[in-house]
């Protein structure tokens, strides 16, 4: 039985007044994802990039993603994505390689997001999970996170 919290019968429910989802980490498929924001050419063109790298970090045995930014706001021409992904267990690919050579700058263009991995000890220091549940006035907000191994706990 699939235990993912419903909203009205979806996975990802609407953002609130303030433009963001409500606080929560919600649990959806690259599908859902999809089908709730790729609703313009935009969209369409950064979900596609998004993807890509989603297919990338799955090929490799990422286990999960989780999906901040503009991107799943209610942002008429969002900027980006952001995307942080858990490396526990993965296993290297040439495409894992090619993304992890890039910097910041050259992922950001190629991939139209911001791309990130979970480290949140040192010398990482930064939760990016935890630090994206709040916006820039420190109010809660929610997330998504996209599970990419069936074999990935709660």
């Amino acid at each position: 039985m699939d235990s993912t919290p419903r909203y009205n019968g979806v996975v990802i429910p609407q953002v609130h007044s303030s433009g963001n989802l409500p606080p929560g980490v919600y649990n959806a498929t690259l599908e859902e994802v999809r089908s709730r924001f790729a609703v313009t050419p935009h969209r369409r063109k950064l979900f596609d990039a998004l993807s890509r790298v989603v297919d990338i970090l799955s090929e490799a045995n990422c286990p999960e993603v989780h999906l901040d930014g503009s991107y799943i706001t209610n942002a008429t021409e969002p900027g980006d994505y952001d995307l942080v992904y858990e490396p526990i267990g993965m296993t290297e690919t040439e495409a894992w390689r090619q993304l992890l050579r890039l910097g910041m700058d050259e992922r950001k263009k190629l991939h139209l997001g911001d791309i990130f991995i979970h480290m949140p000890c040192p010398p990482a220091f930064i939760n990016y999970i935890q630090f994206w549940q709040t916006d820039r006035d420190d109010n809660p907000k929610g997330i998504i996170r996209i599970r990419l191994r069936r074999d990935t706990n709660d």
